[in-house]
């Protein structure tokens, strides 16, 4: 599901009917940007010390959030080392001023929104996981980090009166910090498709929220100028921004649609290997710029950078694979089908074009559980979660009772995984032969079932009852330990 682009190697701002510009960064995720660019190393690791402290606010939203950033996740690969592109930096353009950060950030969560004080004399940064960052003169006035979401924030807006901020989430989950008010959210309420960006009014008394179909929600004395809701669009909505009493929507493909704004053109192109537009940023009521990514045209099943960014991708979204390589491999295929399990994707190991566009959107993935530490096994579409401290942290595809009969020591059994929630009992770090065959570092639950890597592991249900992941993925669980003596086990349906 759509949540937030990517931008690779290149990228471009476009100022309509101004100029197009190319920047080379090699990862960028951003759903909002204003008068600066953000570029994100969506690397894991811990968060190096701000300018002002993060710390935890009260959610404003009537929503129930339960899902929370981890302070000690795994670190899978090193983040690029230095400065620049590519490390969590920002880059200047025009008359815009570089505030910050002076060195390297290291985050749980990529940046996913920017938004600049109303002076200009400063801004804040978001990340997925509600981290707001703070430089130049915009005040830091409190953030989501570190307090259980049920959906990752996408973006950041600005009160234009000073003074105060919104951070939004997926599910329409509206945060407000200092002096920005809180006129309502979507949080806890259908929708057709997730959250993507959201807009204040010019007075700073209402905001718009905008959904990848087109749909506008307004609040406070934000009108209700029209919407693309229900209409057959070329491409997903990236984003939102205030163009006076109205706004403008940007589709991924570079349309924009103006409701209550004029109508100012767009970097539509209809060539379909274009870089898909991930944000609109206004400049006045006048003029508004595009932000292209590379995402989804840029992956590849084909050795090769390609592959590399599909790798990269699926890592930081929590679908283990070991870090990018450029080459195929058994993680790979595993944490595709993980993918496409979690998707409702057919169950192929390699993504075609749709598929691309989708991985390059998707939001992390969400375990039932959603606080403490466990291990959560899902055997409906056969899905393993490491959850630390209520977050989702990793993800992967398993193979769980197949639902046969077979016979062991004259006696006929159906293999079946035992749901219910049981605890780690003890590992065994090597081959294990049982009865029923070899398992590799197993990690024992309840009886003989235990959680172990095997040579074999399809996206189907065919064990005995144990939990089967690759044999890589259980070297990565025993080597970080994410299955401890004592962890809670809980399985269903």
């Amino acid at each position: 599901m759509a949540r937030y682009g990517v931008l690779g190697q290149q990228g471009a701002i476009q100022a309509v009917q101004v100029v197009r510009r190319r920047l080379p960064v090699p990862a960028v995720v951003l759903v909002a940007i204003a008068f600066v660019a953000v570029v994100a190393w969506p690397g894991r690791g811990v968060a190096a010390a701000a300018p002002t402290p993060t710390t935890t606010a009260s959610p404003s939203s009537p929503s129930s959030p339960s899902s929370s950033a981890s302070p000690a996740l795994p670190v899978p690969w090193p983040p690029a080392p230095g400065l620049g592109p590519g490390d969590n930096s920002v880059s200047a353009f025009g008359y815009a001023t570089n505030f910050g950060p002076a060195t390297s950030l290291k985050l749980y969560e990529p940046l996913v929104g920017m938004a600049s004080s109303s002076s200009g004399g400063g801004y804040w940064l978001a990340s997925a996981d509600g981290g707001v960052f703070a430089y130049g003169q915009a005040p830091y006035l409190g953030s989501m980090a570190g307090t259980p979401l049920n959906a990752p924030i996408v973006g950041i807006a600005a009160d234009p009166t000073g003074g105060g901020y919104w951070e939004v989430a997926a599910d329409g989950g509206i945060f407000n910090f200092g002096n920005a008010g809180f006129f309502g959210s979507m949080g806890g309420r259908p929708l057709n498709a997730p959250i993507v960006g959201i807009a204040s009014t010019p007075d700073g008394n209402g905001y718009w929220l905008v959904g990848a179909d087109g749909g506008v929600f307004n609040f406070g004395d934000a009108a209700y100028m029209g919407s693309e809701g229900g209409q057959l669009l070329p491409a997903p909505i990236a984003g939102i921004a205030t163009a006076g009493p109205g706004y403008w929507l940007a589709g991924r493909d570079g349309s924009v649609y103006a409701f209550g704004a004029p109508n100012l053109g767009n970097a539509a192109s209809g060539v379909p290997d274009s870089p898909p537009v991930v944000a609109i940023a206004t400049t006045g009521a006048d003029s508004y710029w595009l932000l292209e990514g590379e995402g989804a045209n840029d992956f590849s099943m084909s050795p090769g950078p390609g592959l590399a960014a599909l790798q990269q991708r699926l890592q930081d979204l929590g679908y283990w694979d070991g870090g990018p390589t450029g080459t195929m491999n058994d993680a790979t295929e595993q944490a595709i089908w993980a993918f496409q399990k979690y998707e409702n994707q057919p169950l192929s190991g390699t993504l075609d074009a749709s598929e691309f566009a989708q991985l390059a959107t998707a939001a992390r993935p969400q375990a039932s559980v959603r606080t403490g530490n466990a291990i959560e096994v899902n055997t409906g579409p056969d899905l393993l979660f490491i959850v630390q401290n209520g977050y989702t942290a990793w993800v992967f595809n398993t193979s769980t009772g197949g639902g046969y009969r077979y016979r062991s020591d004259g006696v006929t059994s159906v293999a079946v995984t035992p749901d219910g929630t049981f605890n780690t009992q003890y590992g065994i770090d090597g081959w294990h032969t049982s009865p029923l065959g070899l398992m590799w570092r197993p990690r024992f639950f309840v009886g003989g079932y235990a959680l172990h890597g095997d040579t074999v592991v399809p996206p189907t249900p065919v064990s005995h009852g144990c939990v089967r992941v690759s044999i890589e993925a259980m070297d990565f669980i025993w080597t970080d330990n994410l299955d401890p003596v004592g962890e809670k086990v809980y399985v269903h349906g």
